[in-house]
């Protein structure tokens, strides 16, 4: 999904999609923008109550979207995606080097995916999957379908609730973070409907107030407080 995502985003910028090499996009609060707004070495911020009626796309840049507003996709090469309280995206947001952060209210219909970049998500609905291969995932009094990393830490605290899977898989060719293995906190109050699934080594922590499906692959440090 992720791949598909950049690759179309870099061809469509390539054919000259809209706004495409500007230095700067602007949407100020409360506007309406039909179409697609995608950039090269440039800054997008739309503004709080507004709607983009196309997907939102940036190489070399920050996206930020201010409180209330909705648009379709997101995706982001080189940069931060930051999302306002209560924003609405009716589709996936990606990034490959760049944090992603959603701020408390916000809901995305479709997956959450980062190939670098920290995802942290704070009172957020995600409808699909959550899943980075070398970023961080941190999750508070969010709900998700599943979670899947290579190498990341996942942290999931404040009833945080996750509907199916969450799965560490296999690292693939050479890993360079095989010395370190991630760290996986089961918080106070979090539910983990599905498995958990472990192919590579890690550091489990499970508190006693969550609950959790069949673990496979590691053993569960269970803790009680704040943190483990």
């Amino acid at each position: 999904m992720l791949t598909r995502t950049i690759t179309a985003l870099l061809l469509a910028l390539v054919l000259g999609a809209c706004s495409a090499l500007a230095d700067s996009f602007t949407l100020a609060d409360g506007s309406t923008h039909d179409g697609d707004v995608s950039l090269i070495n440039g800054r997008i911020e739309i503004g709080s109550d507004c709607e983009v009626k196309g997907e939102i796309s940036n190489v070399n840049g920050r996206i930020q979207i201010g409180g209330g507003s909705r648009a379709l996709d997101i995706s982001n090469v080189n940069g931060r995606i930051e999302l306002g309280e209560g924003v609405a995206i009716d589709g996936d947001v990606s990034s490959v080097n760049g944090r992603i952060e959603l701020g408390r209210g916000s809901r995305v219909t479709g997956e959450l995916e980062s190939v670098n970049g920290q995802i942290s998500a704070d009172g957020v609905e995600i409808d699909g999957q959550v899943s980075s291969v070398n970023g961080s995932i941190e999750m508070r009094d969010s709900r998700a379908e599943s979670l899947v990393t290579n190498n990341s830490s996942i942290m999931l605290d404040e009833g945080a609730f996750i509907a199916g899977a969450l799965t560490v898989r296999k690292s693939q060719g050479i890993n360079f973070n095989a010395g370190s293995p991630p760290k996986i906190v089961i918080g106070r109050e979090v539910t983990v409907e599905g498995p958990l699934k472990f192919e590579r080594d890690v550091e489990l922590f499970v508190h006693e107030t969550a609950t959790v499906g069949e673990i496979t692959g590691a053993e569960a440090v269970h803790y009680s407080g704040d943190e483990p």
